[in-house]
């Protein structure tokens, strides 16, 4: 079989024969197959030139000056591959704030008595004084209070140079789908148990050049919020940037905030949250 496949590659390299007196050339390859390599050839050729292969070995119809530039190129390419590590790692950094003020207390006008309720501590207690006696005074109260966090969830992979590679972290969680089941004249519900995947990671495939290397890389980080199986949450990104060997390169992220603000007649209260999320990789040489 592999000499039919010989054979038949090599009839289709003389049939081109006609374009231009090129002699054929077998040149056998180390580390990196002919499938590999074609495609990176073959925009070099001129018109009646020609290359194909199977393999470890390229045949090749060429000029004596297109037969030096494969071979230079091969020369670069056609090497062992190199044994890369990949961290990638994602960031979550939450802010909040929130402030409340209101006015809270007790008047009296002859029989008349006006009560203002708080919403706050116990009694009302606190906050600056306007009156006079305890029983009859009004307090205003003002309170802030600010709060962040931040997390970050890396993982890392080794791969071969111009090797495809990737990882997966996570669960699978069950949810219940209900729906009608028609027979005859009755209708009955019937249910059904999916599985779906809440996972963090990434594919990559890394391709080296020199001390940089091109990534084509779609990370991608799911989780679960609080309203539990109906409140799953994905980031997903896609994207193929140059990086250099060892340094920390950023891919993207989502920035978001709310604010709210709530009114009583004699309280008011806002508060305000934001969250950034940013993905970024670094690329070091295997051991």
């Amino acid at each position: 079989m592999l000499k039919k496949l010989i054979g038949i590659l090599l009839l289709s390299m003389l049939a081109t024969a006609a374009l231009a007196d090129y002699p054929l050339r077998i040149i056998p390859l180390k580390h990196r197959s002919a499938e590999e390599l074609i495609p990176v050839i073959r925009p070099m050729l001129e018109s009646g030139e020609n290359v194909g292969g199977m393999q470890y070995q390229l045949f090749v119809r060429a000029s004596d000056k297109g037969l030096r530039d494969i071979e230079l190129l091969l020369a670069e390419l056609d090497r062992a591959r190199k044994n890369l590590k990949i961290t990638l790692q994602q960031d979550v950094a939450r802010s909040g704030g929130a402030t409340s003020q209101g006015i809270s207390g007790e008047l009296r006008a002859g029989d008349a008595r006006v009560v203002v309720p708080s919403r706050g501590e116990s009694g009302g207690r606190g906050g600056l004084v306007i009156g006079g006696a305890e029983e009859e005074s009004l307090r205003y109260k003002i309170t802030r209070s600010t709060g962040s966090s931040q997390g970050n969830n890396s993982q890392f992979i080794n791969v071969l140079e111009g090797a495809s590679a990737f990882i997966r972290v996570g669960q699978s969680l069950p949810y219940v789908q209900r729906f009608l089941v028609f027979a005859g004249n009755r209708v009955t519900y019937g249910q059904d148990t999916q599985f779906l995947n809440v996972t963090t990671g990434f594919d990559v495939l890394p391709r080296l050049n020199g001390d940089r290397v091109e990534l084509e890389i779609a990370p991608r980080l799911s989780f679960v919020g609080s309203g539990g199986i109906q409140d799953v949450r994905f980031q997903e990104l896609r994207t193929t940037v140059s990086a250099k060997l060892g340094e920390w390169v950023s891919l993207g992220g989502i920035d978001s905030s709310r604010d709210e603000v709530s009114r009583t007649i004699f309280e008011t209260a806002s508060t305000q949250s934001g969250e950034r999320r940013t993905v970024r990789l670094k690329v070091e040489e295997g051991r």
